[in-house]
């Protein structure tokens, strides 16, 4: 089985959750990508435009090696855009910013390749984080700002300014991380808490279980266990979770269902895969709710975890 072989092959919309007004102070746009991650792009716009990265914010980051829809909020009108890669249009204006997980969930239209048979409809699934969630090094980013080893963390990010700033003061690893956008910080925080979840929930079978935090109010015992072993393994104490050295980027504790439910699903009929030509390929259409990973799906569907 091959995913995102090629862009076409993993189409994502947004199934926005925006409440518009005449005279708010926020501008909403519709981006449109194809082979680009969503921060790159913002981050494109803010050097275009000659505007701070806090102006600017989504619900969600969204697959790289695909064709996705999704919706942006700036505090400044921007002009229309079309270019290699993506479009942004002006769909109106509100109140509020978009803010992470500010939608009601995700339409998919993924052609799965390289396989040889048709498989049989599931309605739900175990919710783990995807791959995605985790990056490269984000688990190890996340894990050495929670040591406090911002040494360690400084070294394994690779964002401009970062090293730009060590170049200046070799020793101000804290100063060089704070240049980090925190939308991007909380990424590798929320990947440990996701790293540490999935663990979890392969070994224990309930309907719902924590996101650790250092306020996380372990009602079951089993859960609690688990999660002890694993902040044993990795020499961190409940405590390390308060980081007080960035603003707000100490996690609370939240509560993640353990199953998921896919909605409407239509699996289409085999075809000739015309890049993989042994084998067939094949298209499924469906809805999650936000959080939940498509690719997570298409694996269990086609009983590969």
């Amino acid at each position: 089985m091959i995913l995102k072989q090629i862009p076409e092959d993993f189409i994502v919309e947004e199934i926005p959750k925006i409440s518009k007004s005449k005279l708010g102070s926020y501008f909403y746009y519709k981006l449109k990508k194809t082979n680009y991650n969503t921060e790159k792009i913002i981050q494109l716009l803010c050097k275009k435009h000659n505007l701070p990265r806090k102006y600017f914010s989504y619900a969600g980051n969204k697959d790289k090696i695909a064709i996705t829809t999704q919706y942006i909020s700036v505090k400044q009108e921007i002009p229309e855009l079309k270019t290699e890669g993506f479009e942004i249009k002006k769909i109106g204006r509100g109140k509020n910013p978009i803010s992470l997980g500010d939608l009601n969930g995700n339409r998919f239209i993924i052609t799965v390749r390289d396989i040889t048979k048709k498989p049989f409809e599931k309605s739900e699934f175990i919710n783990y984080f995807g791959e995605q969630r985790f990056g490269k090094h984000n688990v190890e980013i996340g894990i050495a700002i929670l040591k406090k080893d911002f040494k360690k963390a400084s070294s394994l990010i690779d964002y401009f300014f970062v090293q730009e700033h060590l170049k200046q003061k070799p020793n101000d690893y804290v100063g060089a991380i704070q240049k980090v956008p925190f939308k991007i910080l909380k990424i590798y925080i929320h990947a440990v808490q996701s790293y540490f979840w999935n663990k979890v929930a392969k070994q224990i079978v309930v309907d719902e279980i924590p996101l650790i935090a250092f306020d996380t109010d372990f009602e079951n015992s089993e859960i609690e266990k688990a999660y002890d072993k694993i902040l044993l393994e990795e020499k961190l104490l409940l405590r390390d979770f308060v980081i007080r050295q960035f603003h707000n980027l100490t996690p609370h504790g939240t509560i993640r269902k353990r199953i998921t439910k896919v909605k409407d699903l239509k699996i289409g009929n085999l075809e000739n895969d015309e890049l993989n030509k042994k084998n067939k390929k094949i298209k499924v259409e469906f809805v999650l709710n936000k959080g939940s990973y498509a690719t997570v799906f298409i694996k269990f569907l086609f009983s590969q975890i």
